[in-house]
């Protein structure tokens, strides 16, 4: 491939992305009007994220570079032999899916800005009616259901804090660097509108805190006995406790801290684990078989931890689906009576 090819293929390749990256444009220009109508500005920090990462790429590619260049050092020109290899590994596809990839570090500073500003605009006002549904639904505030003990409890900390987020990321830029086209392009529609219309829109009409800040929204003690239960793991490595007061507090002084804004339903980390579970039934159904062990872990953790109501769970999965069929029927050539252009994979 020569120089000037490879160069055309990596702007085609990004062209083809550019809805993508208009679509968070667009979402950051309408987060900044928010927050100047909110009169908060200061709240909008696009690129909190950004450092971390572009530090995470740049150790990725740097073992990626170390692992071809002691491949070369066999071949009789190494020089040449480490070109070749690196152009035919950073293929165009690779190099626009990649930029696709850190594209979601400035939707994040978006989304958590927008997050933090949904208290300016209400209260948690729905904290009592979630905890209601729950209780309607399962006869018992359903944590009272699951077994409690200090193994179980330090595990599902670790697990719902780092596990979540290794698959979030691992998982996300898979999809994005590995798979087809059309399964990017519908994967990455319902990854920006879930966190949208379920972290943004429906957040900011049903505001609630969640179950471990039951007391501080509404005064009752209810959820006392399950914050009790988790209360011995403060100041302990993972401990759900620890960042739950650093996001109260955060909330309470206005910090901006990374991850920062509270709201409850619905819930992200099911939302995200119900979009793994749907997305790998496309890939490979051992992958989705693993997904949804980790979704139902996931949406049981929630409740374990009091972060979530059961409720808010149940509204993500069935959220999900329908955002992803919806994507389908727009990506859907015979749905719409057209024909779908695709850049081809290099």
């Amino acid at each position: 491939m020569t120089e000037i090819s490879y160069k055309d293929g990596v702007i085609a390749n990004v062209k083809a992305d550019l809805p993508f990256h208009l679509f968070v444009l667009f979402y950051g220009v309408a987060a900044l009007i928010l927050a100047l109508y909110l009169g908060r500005p200061e709240k909008m920090q696009a690129l909190m994220y950004a450092t971390r990462f572009v530090n995470l790429i740049m150790a990725v590619l740097c073992l990626y570079f170390v692992r071809h260049a002691v491949a070369s050092l066999a071949a009789p020109s190494a020089l040449q032999d480490l070109k070749a290899r690196l152009q035919t590994g950073l293929r165009p596809t690779i190099i626009s899916r990649g930029i696709l990839f850190t594209n979601i570090a400035v939707f994040y500073g978006i989304f958590t800005s927008v997050k933090r500003m949904l208290s300016d605009i209400r209260g948690f006002a729905y904290d009592v009616s979630l905890a209601n549904v729950d209780k309607m639904i399962h006869g018992v505030d359903p944590w009272s259901l699951l077994p409690y003990s200090e193994t179980l409890t330090r595990v599902v900390q670790f697990f719902y804090l780092h596990g979540w987020l290794s698959c979030l990321v691992l998982f996300s830029c898979y999809v994005i660097v590995y798979q087809p086209l059309p399964l990017v392009r519908r994967y990455m529609t319902c990854f920006y509108m879930a966190w949208i219309l379920l972290g943004n829109v429906f957040a900011g009409i049903f505001m609630s805190a969640g179950p471990v800040y039951y007391k501080m929204v509404t005064g009752s003690d209810r959820f006392e006995p399950l914050v009790a239960k988790l209360e011995y793991t403060m100041g302990m490595a993972n401990s759900s406790i620890n960042v739950q007061d650093t996001l109260w507090e955060d909330y309470m002084l206005d910090l901006g801290l990374l991850g920062s804004g509270i709201s409850a339903f619905p819930s992200l980390h099911v939302a995200m684990a119900t979009l793994w579970v749907i997305t790998a039934w496309s890939i490979n159904k051992t992958l989705f078989a693993f997904f949804l062990a980790v979704l139902v872990i996931i949406q049981a953790s929630s409740i374990y931890l009091g972060w979530h109501y059961a409720a808010d769970g149940y509204f993500s999965m069935v959220a999900v689906m329908l955002i992803w069929f919806s994507v389908k029927y727009m990506y859907e050539p015979k749905a719409r009576g057209q024909k779908l252009t695709m850049v081809p994979a290099e």
